[in-house]
């Protein structure tokens, strides 16, 4: 490259490089203290320096991609939770694959790291190799001269991973020792890496792990074919590579079959289970990454036109095949942005596809170079405009302040290194009872907070599928079950009701819910969970199985019986839907549930969960729900009169004929002493709910900002979220509840407060005015028959003045 271009495209990077990440960010760094250098530097200097030029490059990528933190704290939420489970799988040796099978392996304690149970050791080591492997990439891509356009775009490629995932990481490591081997057969280093790199994947995350392992084997298969390798070479790589998969399984606890069974059901119905749709109104990746998906296919399919226009097609059959392999990579990449199109997953293929597109580059023909160059450089725009777009700002991705905030994580982590295991002990929310019932039996928690184990000190003994919301198919439900049904249960479980992206809760582990009405009875509830403790086990009396059928969008009715119909419920995805699943995503479906009073719900409806079979003649929303129903023996329950399934109109990506075989399940006979205590837990619960006799006419009748939120009369109990707020009155000096009228007759129902700063934020004169929000509860049985009018009341408790809003709102109890 001439000094004339170097300078020309200095100019144009030094323009734009501010308006990339600001005014401290990595690109106009680079660009000042890389690039400028290189471009302003007369020709005898430039030659001088030009040769440290690739070290201090890559010495300045690897400062960027320094690990930014050394461990991170224990902390609760969803996928903090399964993060502390994989290291509760290290501390009690548990088997992947057998007691254990998630989406990520034994190696996922690397995704995001804490300090719990594994030596810093393996995260030292980790980021050694990591770094290392990072250098002689970099060195190998750059062929130890620094030209000016690929450096350029391997640092725009790169510099979106600074906030990228290790797993992400070694996998694109991967694939190029893959590619390089097939270019180079005789680096027997890149074999190498390529075998180690796709193993450290398999054990590291499901889906990029079981591709890594496709990939090497179809690299071998391919080398095997055109004889780049011979069969003795093969039959060597092949035994070295299997005896390596079995010894690292052994080292790392991982029953192979059942690792590679039950990672198989967790990929194939992943799509049906974890789908995402765009909500209207806003923006949508799919027009962006259907173009990436066709920009990266676009080098393979011309080089297999020119090949077979010219008739030659050995000429380019290397970069034909490592073009194909990287499409179906980019593909992959694709599908995982479209299942779930949130802002996560979507950013996360925008950070990936530039580093995927400097493969094509480093990979391509040299004759080709300007034409792959092209779409290359347009697939990495699209990344940037895109990770501005949907990220709302660049700045969110590659912040302004990132030099000086790498420099904070360096030191950072080399404090955190120094101080390893000196804070062994989590710290969170604990609740003394906990321990004190359970000691040191064994727990697991439904449907994911494994983190409250970690926190109250409880010994972790988990179903293998440890998330609820991960149980995708009947295959899962039923090693959850067949683990809550066996002898080495765990003692104890901490149970609430709770799923995610809008689905039914009582929907998921229906057979493993089915396994805790046999095993376990309830304790108490502590902190919103239902503590169950291991009984001996009873288990259901199941009657004949029945087989009928039913429609899309008909209603299917139910019988009215007292034990749980347990349906297995098979729809089925048309030809076009099983296109749609493949591509993109699978058709949307959902299950309207309609209860004794007509009340409706609507949930998703996940088919492969359905064939599992689900519990549908009785609904389960609350937690006080399923403890009546599980107390009861199934006699106090809220019945289901029909469901109806339903798809989006003139949708014709379903069949439209649903098949139902329902099996009964009733409970066993109770004996005397258990049918006492669960009668005294019932009274016990119900007289907690009792409403108080109120006199109205110390209630000013007033017409003060309030909504009810939510209002269910569908089980024993009646209860309303709501909020109230009136001007004037301090939220300190609040108490906001629900009255329930009839005629002359007031009853105010027993709540409990609940802040409202959604309710605050949008409600004027903030500083004298908030809202009161609560949740109101009252059993039935404890109001006479009638209908009643809904009403707020609000009291300010200094002033003793109370003031009620009545609403339209009606509740009737029978």
């Amino acid at each position: 490259m001439t000094k004339d271009r170097i300078k020309a495209v200095f100019c144009f990077f030094h323009r734009r490089g501010r308006t990339l990440t600001g005014a401290n960010g990595g690109v106009l760094f680079f660009v000042r203290y890389v690039v400028k250098p290189i471009t302003l530097a007369p020709e005898s200097s430039f030659n001088k320096i030009q040769p440290f030029l690739p070290i201090a490059f890559i010495v300045f990528i690897v400062f960027l991609l320094f690990p930014n933190f050394f461990y991170s704290p224990v902390s609760a939420g969803l996928d903090a939770s399964y993060n502390v489970a994989i290291n509760l799988a290290w501390k009690y040796h548990l088997i992947f694959g057998k007691d254990f099978v998630f989406t990520f392996g034994p190696l996922g304690i690397l995704n995001h790291r804490i300090s719990l149970a594994v030596p810093e050791w393996v995260y030292l080591l980790s980021d050694i190799y990591s770094l290392a492997t990072l250098i002689h990439v970099l060195n190998a891509a750059l062929y130890r001269r620094l030209r000016l356009l690929p450096a350029v775009f391997l640092f725009l490629a790169f510099l979106p991973q600074i906030y990228g995932t290790m797993f992400d990481r070694y996998f694109l490591f991967f694939l190029f020792y893959l590619f390089s081997f097939i270019k180079k057969p005789d680096k027997t280093v890149f074999l190498l890496q390529a075998a180690f790199l796709s193993l450290l994947s398999f054990y590291f995350q499901v889906n990029l792990g079981v591709m890594a392992i496709v990939l090497f084997m179809a690299m071998l298969i391919y080398m095997l074919v055109i004889k780049k390798v011979s069969l003795q070479r093969g039959a060597l790589i092949l035994t070295v590579y299997s005896l390596a998969l079995l010894l690292s399984a052994r080292w790392l606890h991982v029953d192979l079959k059942g690792y590679s069974e039950g990672s198989f059901h967790l990929i194939d119905s992943f799509p049906d289970a974890m789908y995402l749709q765009v909500i209207p109104g806003q923006l949508s990746a799919s027009p962006a990454v259907t173009t990436i998906l066709l920009l990266a296919a676009a080098p393979a399919l011309y080089l297999w036109v020119a090949s077979l226009y010219k008739k030659d097609l050995r000429g380019h059959r290397d970069e034909i095949f490592i073009f194909a392999l990287l499409t179906a990579v980019v593909f992959i990449y694709c599908k995982s942005a479209f299942i779930r199109q949130d802002i996560p997953h979507v950013i996360n293929f925008f950070k990936i596809s530039g580093l995927l597109a400097a493969l094509l580059y480093l990979f391509s023909p040299v004759a080709e170079r300007k034409l792959v160059g092209v779409c290359c450089w347009s697939i990495l725009f699209i990344s940037y405009q895109c990770m501005e777009v949907f990220s709302g700002g660049l700045a969110r991705v590659i912040p302004p302040s990132l030099l000086a905030d790498k420099v904070i994580h360096i030191g950072n982590y080399f404090g955190q290194l120094a101080t390893y295991g000196q804070h062994r002990d989590p710290v969170g929310p604990v609740n003394p009872e906990l321990k004190k019932i359970i000691g040191d039996h064994t727990a697991d928690v439904i449907p994911w907070e494994i983190s409250k184990i970690c926190f109250n000190g409880l010994r972790y003994d988990p179903r293998p599928v440890i998330q609820s919301y991960s149980v995708y198919d009947p295959y899962l439900d039923g090693l959850n079950a067949a683990k809550y049904l066996s002898a080495d249960a765990p003692d104890y479980i901490l149970f609430s009701v709770n799923s995610i992206d809008d689905r039914y809760p009582f929907f998921d582990e229906s057979k493993t819910k089915l396994a805790i009405f046999s095993h376990y009875t309830i304790v108490k509830e502590i902190d919103g969970d239902l503590l169950l403790r291991k009984k001996n086990r009873e288990d259901l009396i199941a009657s004949a199985a029945v087989t009928t059928s039913g429609k899309i969008g008909e209603d299917i009715l139910l019988d009215d019986r007292p034990d749980l119909a347990y349906a297995k419920i098979r729809v089925r995805y048309s030809t076009w839907g099983r296109i749609g699943r493949l591509l993109f995503q699978p058709p949307p479906l959902k299950i309207t549930i309609t209860l004794q009073d007509d009340e409706t719900v609507t949930y998703r409806a996940i088919p492969p969960m359905l064939e599992d079979g689900v519990i549908v003649n009785r609904y389960i929303r609350r937690l006080s729900d399923f403890r009546l129903l599980m107390q009861s023996a199934g006699r106090l329950y809220s019945p289901v009169k029909k469901i109806r399934f339903d798809v989006d109109s003139a949708d014709s990506r379903f069949a439209d004929s649903i098949e139902l075989t329902t099996v009964h399940y009733s409970f066993p006979p109770r004996t005397g002493p258990e049918n006492v205590s669960d009668s005294l837990s019932i009274a016990v619960l119900t007289r907690q709910y009792k409403p108080l006799r109120r006199d109205s006419s110390f209630f000013k009748q007033d017409n003060f900002p309030c909504m009810i939120d939510e209002q269910e009369s569908y089980a024993p109990f009646i209860r309303i979220r709501a909020w109230g707020s009136r001007p004037g009155v301090p939220y300190r000096d609040i108490r906001a509840t629900a009255v329930l009228k009839a005629g002359r007759t007031v009853y105010e129902l027993p709540s409990e407060m609940e802040y409202r700063s959604d309710v605050a934020a949008a409600l004027p004169n903030k500083d004298s005015s908030t809202g009161a929000g609560f949740i109101a509860r009252v059993a039935k049985s404890q109001l006479p028959a009638g209908r009643y009018q809904v009403g707020i009341l609000i009291a300010d408790t200094p002033h003793n003045e109370q003031w009620v809003n009545y609403t339209d709102h009606i509740v009737v109890v029978p």
